[in-house]
């Protein structure tokens, strides 16, 4: 991601914010480049003064400003919008010279890949100091993953900086929000099998995954398998569905799908229904069971 336009973005609106002027006064003043020998530099102060007016002016979400000694000061600004986090830190630091300055900032540059034809804080400095043509003015850049890095030189002053783009929580919350598909672990399938012997039917074949996990119609996995009781063999299926309101929708289609099919039977519990039918004369069970419980919300058949 190119992070370079969004920090040039901030420096014009706070320029042109404080050329319009709300809390300090909107011409270009002329505040000294000299080097404090007391004190913390006025220029620096000055540039505090601009940053602390557009603070002012636009709210950000998170503002500090740090004095780190007399001759460098810290700030950090925070926007969060619906879909982005921006966090912007800046250091300024004044150089007793050009020169030194200069020295500084060549022992660095070479990290840097890119280099802008202009340095993004001259409008501000020369706003500040009320010096338009700086004698040096100059920056180079460095992206890096969501993070770009900067590097700037203006006369005495060197400013480095970075500025950071990351997805707002909303917008994670959005992308990772849908839950995963419902399926059974082989813990859960051996308890259901063990349920199923407890009722005197014997396991001919395991329940097993029937299809993708959560891709029938309506989120479900399938799984299904085969037992046997008196020497008849019925179909075993159990469905895991996404929730509670769908295995009741389930339980009652599927009741309603084998009473129509001819079976007989009745509910002997909310979450149970069990039927009767005949085949060649031999008395054939079937039953549609709801887990009482969830999750896992399973519909259990067995036809």
């Amino acid at each position: 991601m190119q992070l370079r336009p969004i920090k040039a973005i901030l420096v014009l609106i706070l320029v042109a914010s404080l050329a319009a002027g709300c809390t300090v006064n909107n011409q270009a003043s002329s505040v000294s480049t000299a080097y404090p020998t007391a004190g913390r530099s006025v220029l620096l102060q000055g540039i505090e003064a601009r940053y602390n007016a557009s603070a002012v002016n636009h709210g950000y979400e998170d503002y500090k400003v740090t004095w780190v000694n007399n001759t460098t000061v810290a700030v950090h600004m925070k926007i969060t919008s619906e879909t982005e986090v921006t966090t912007w830190d800046y250091k300024f630091t004044h150089f007793p010279t050009i020169n030194g300055a200069t020295a500084y900032f060549d022992s660095h540059e070479l990290r840097y890949t890119d280099k802008p034809d202009t340095a993004e804080h001259a409008s501000l400095y020369a706003l500040v100091t009320g010096v338009k043509n700086s004698s040096v003015s100059k920056e180079v850049t460095i992206p890096s993953g969501n993070t770009t890095y900067h590097l700037e030189q203006i006369d005495s002053l060197i400013i480095e900086s970075s500025s950071r783009v990351l997805p707002s929580v909303n917008a994670t919350v959005a992308a990772t929000a849908t839950p995963s598909p419902p399926q059974l672990s082989q813990e859960q399938l051996n308890a259901i099998q063990r349920d199923m012997e407890a009722k005197g039917y014997n396991i001919t074949q395991a329940l097993k995954q029937s299809g993708g996990i959560g891709t029938s119609a309506n989120g479900s996995t399938f799984y299904k398998g085969a037992i046997t009781q008196g020497g008849i063999q019925y179909n075993l299926t159990v469905e895991v569905c996404k929730d509670n309101a769908t295995a009741n929708s389930k339980f009652t289609s599927k009741v309603s799908d084998l009473q129509k099919s001819g079976i007989v039977g009745s509910y002997t519990s909310p979450t149970q229904w069990s039927g009767v039918s005949t085949l060649n004369g031999i008395q054939v069970n079937s039953s549609v069971t709801k887990s009482a419980t969830g999750p896992p919300y399973t519909i259990t058949t067995i036809e």
